[in-house]
């Protein structure tokens, strides 16, 4: 059975080396797990929230919705597409 990485055990793992590239290593490991860990936390509560569907949840995905129809409406296409496309 594989040992699962926790935040712990890389903390010791820093602790064993004062200095240098394994160290440098080892934080990079711990922060991407933290990173991991509230990524996961997020859209835990995201999907949570959908299910929900109050009046604030609304609001956000249509906010959210806004924001990447304007990204993705700057982004490269076809020729044709650009130039009829609707002016906002």
């Amino acid at each position: 059975m594989k040992k699962k990485n926790t935040i712990k055990s890389y903390t010791a793992y820093i602790s064993q080396f004062p200095t240098g590239k394994y160290k440098e290593k080892a934080a990079r490991k711990q922060w991407k797990l933290i990173k991991r860990r509230d990524r996961k936390q997020k859209r835990a509560l995201k999907k949570h929230q959908k299910e929900i569907q109050s009046k604030e949840t609304l609001k956000m995905m249509k906010k959210a919705r806004k924001s990447s129809e304007k990204n993705n409406r700057n982004k490269s296409n076809n020729f044709f597409y650009k130039l009829f496309r609707k002016k906002r």
